[in-house]
């Protein structure tokens, strides 16, 4: 054969290559549009949905002065002004129609596919490998949570732009080109504000440079200074807004050990789901006591601590690579130091799944080359496997549909918890369905009497219901347990004046005013 003839020949397996792996990416995203599609039926949810969307002031009246609020305030305890700055867009062109906001989540999440192919092609991964792990990134079950939630657009556009910036990082690390260096900081910076997880990108950067140099550099890790500094004042400020809203609160009275053992569970938990997705929900509460099961799984951190430290002496890389990756993107979300309601959250697993893909995908790729004739039993077991992930997900997806599935969900798991009782009563409340919302709020006050949300969330059901002494009797109980919140003082003056007690009524809503001058219902 001529040269020429083999250089027609390279070119016309390059195209055909190519043409596989547009046809590959295609199937991939229409399956993963598949798998997902059910939400686009989906409503909003009564869990942040109200206060990061459809009753958030700067959403619902869209201007210069409210872009400015979004981005110098928190919401519950969160500083994420870039998804708040695209829902206060879309709400201002579409309204408020639930099927936009789940859409775009959708879209993005859909790019973030394609871009872990890309990625995991600049991570020296074959086609086949890319087009696997991103398959796999698509459809896990423990996405959906990032996607079906409209609150967590925070995490498809977190992921988007951490997804940006490490190929561009890549890029740069392989052709040298400053802008691509550029790039890739100005896409973490953006990531930033749309969701503090972001701070977690100057350690995987450290990762790519292991990965890459088969060791670790001071110096390389030196010229990230950019990147850290720009961490450190993002995890500052997170951690004071999260101070300010009360979430850093301890949920329960552990200590600093028995923290520990929690961390080392959670960490056990999202290794144990990577491989199969179990008993997802919205919400994991925290134990009263820790049970004996959680010392033994949190003991499964020290053999996953064991394994890297063992991998890294070994000059096992790409082990060490993965379990590195994992590690850092979640570490920071294990909840040793509490910051939520949460033992565990399946939208925590979003990026840092990709290094438990990774490993998966590299060895799978080993074992292929190396037992090559049984090339057809590995493809067989796996497309059972990325089968029966595509089902679950999509039946998750349908949990999402409104906070009557959501948190009947929840209920199937936990019943002996108020959170997700009180939520579907609030639900059943605001669509009249008031008998339901009766039994669920009179259950939660049964399995927590010491709870002044729900006493005063079920004396608005008793005021909607013209029962105006039952539901002062509710406010009285509320402000025996809270005696500091403004809003349990204004309705129950509300209820006074239902009953031409205005004496009383002023009494009240004066003192909720007192409490928090800025209470706007206290004024009407």
């Amino acid at each position: 054969m001529t040269k020429k003839k083999k250089k027609k020949l390279k070119k016309d397996i390059k195209k055909a290559d190519h043409r596989l792996m547009y046809i590959g990416i295609g199937l991939i995203l229409l399956l993963t549009f598949v798998v997902f599609y059910p939400v686009l039926q989906a409503g909003f949810v009564n869990w942040d949905d109200p206060m990061n969307l459809y009753e958030n002031p700067n959403v619902l009246h869209f201007n210069l002065e409210a872009i400015q609020r979004i981005f110098t305030q928190d919401v519950i305890g969160n500083y994420n002004p870039l998804p708040i700055w695209m829902f206060g867009i879309e709400k201002s062109i579409f309204g408020l129609e639930p099927k936009v906001f789940h859409l775009i989540n959708l879209l993005f999440h859909l790019a973030n596919v394609y871009l872990v192919f890309r990625l995991f092609r600049l991570l020296k991964i074959n086609q086949t490998g890319a087009l696997i792990a991103a398959f796999l990134f698509g459809i896990h079950p423990m996405h959906v949570e990032s996607v079906a939630w409209i609150t967590e657009r925070k995490d498809v556009l977190f992921g988007f732009f951490f997804l940006l910036s490490s190929i561009s990082y890549l890029k740069y690390r392989d052709t040298g080109k400053r802008h691509d260096k550029m790039k890739a900081f100005v896409y973490f910076v953006i990531g930033l504000f749309a969701k503090i997880q972001m701070v977690t990108l100057p350690l995987t950067l450290v990762a790519y440079d292991y990965l890459r140099d088969k060791r670790f550099s001071f110096k390389k890790i030196l010229d990230k200074w950019p990147y850290f500094v720009a961490s450190l004042a993002f995890g500052i400020l997170g951690i004071y807004v999260l101070h300010e809203a009360g979430s850093l609160d301890e949920q329960a009275p552990y200590n600093f050990l028995q923290r520990l053992v929690i961390g080392g569970y959670a960490l056990s938990i999202y290794v144990i789901k990577f491989v199969w997705p179990y008993k997802m929900m919205a919400l994991y509460p925290y134990p009263g006591v820790i049970p004996t099961y959680m010392y033994v799984l949190g003991g499964g951190a020290l053999i996953f601590l064991a394994v890297m430290l063992l991998a890294y002496l070994k000059k096992w890389y790409h082990l060490f690579f993965g379990l590195l990756f994992f590690l850092v993107n979640i570490v920071f979300l294990l909840q040793i130091l509490n910051a939520g309601q949460g033992l565990t959250a399946d939208r925590f697993s979003y990026i840092s799944y990709l290094g438990l893909i990774y490993l998966a995908v590299y060895y799978l790729m080993y074992l292929l080359r190396r037992f090559q004739k049984y090339r057809m039993v590995f493809y067989g077991v796996l497309g059972s496997y990325l089968v029966a992930f595509m089902v679950l997900a999509h039946q998750q997806t349908k949990v999402w549909k409104n906070s009557d599935t959501l948190w009947s969900h929840v209920i199937q798991y936990e019943r002996n918890v108020t959170t997700p009782y009180g939520n579907r009563a609030n639900y059943f409340r605001d669509e009249g369905m008031n008998d339901r919302a009766m039994a669920d709020y009179n259950m939660a006050i049964q399995l927590d009497a010491k709870k002044a949300n729900i006493y005063n969330s079920r004396a608005k059901l008793l005021f909607q219901s013209g029962k105006y002494p039952e539901a002062i009797q509710d406010y009285n109980t509320a402000i025996s347990i809270e005696a500091d919140n403004a809003e349990m003082y204004v309705n129950r003056g509300a209820a006074y004046a239902a009953l031409g007690q205005y004496e009383k009524a002023l009494l009240d809503i004066h003192q909720g005013i007192a409490i928090d001058p800025n209470f706007k219902n206290a004024y009407l």
